[in-house]
């Protein structure tokens, strides 16, 4: 792998870790997993048409 590849994914992981710090802490219980989970869902609704409110 070239430097310039390397010094771009190590900026990217360093980029994801901040922007991970700023979200606010989960509910207490709640796992990330979930809120994947959550968002699947709601994708898969959308994507045949059912409305979320």
């Amino acid at each position: 792998m070239k430097s310039e590849k390397v010094k771009e994914m190590l900026d990217s992981c360093y980029m994801a870790k901040r922007i991970l710090d700023m979200l606010p802490k989960l509910p207490e219980g709640v796992l990330p997993s979930y809120v994947r989970y959550l968002e699947t869902i709601i994708e898969r609704h959308l994507s045949k048409g059912f409305r979320c409110e």
